[in-house]
Formats: structure tokens, C-alpha cells, sequence
């Protein structure tokens, strides 16, 4: 975890805890509490956005800059 990460609001990441035995009924249930609450607020969470083709991105010009100088308007026609 980086400063950088901490002013973006991104949450520390806790360790993975491992544990063996016999879990009683009542970890079983907040288990499933947990994992369900997690499953449900990320499809209740934002989806991700839709990127734009670049064929339909009305920012990117169809064509390159044009050419200047004498004869600029008969190299603008010339392929590339």
C-alpha cells in the first residue's frame, strides 16, 4: 500500500487467514454474510463504462492535419 493509493481512497488490503479445524455453525453463517454482502454490493456497484469506438469518437478528426505550403492541397489527397 502506497501514499498514492491511500489518496485515491483505495482500502488496505487485510491478509488471506487460513484456518483449520472444525468451524462452528455460527462462523459458517457470518461467512455467508459476508460473501453475500460483498456479491451483492459489486452487482449493485457501477458498471464498468462503456468504451467508445474510435470510429464513432466524434473527438478523432477522419483525416491528418493539413499539408501547408505551395502544392498542400494536392498532397492532402495523396495516400499516406
Amino acid at each position: 500500500m502506497t501514499a498514492k493509493d491511500l489518496r485515491r481512497g483505495l482500502a488496505p488490503v487485510s491478509p488471506i487467514v487460513q484456518l483449520r479445524g472444525t468451524p462452528t455453525p455460527e462462523q459458517v453463517a457470518a461467512l455467508v454474510v459476508v460473501l453475500a454482502s460483498v456479491a451483492g454490493s459489486a452487482e449493485a456497484g457501477e458498471a464498468a463504462p462503456r468504451r467508445t469506438s474510435l470510429w464513432a469518437e466524434r473527438a478523432r478528426p477522419a483525416f491528418g492535419p493539413l499539408t501547408h505550403g505551395a502544392g498542400g492541397w494536392r498532397r492532402s489527397a495523396l495516400p499516406r
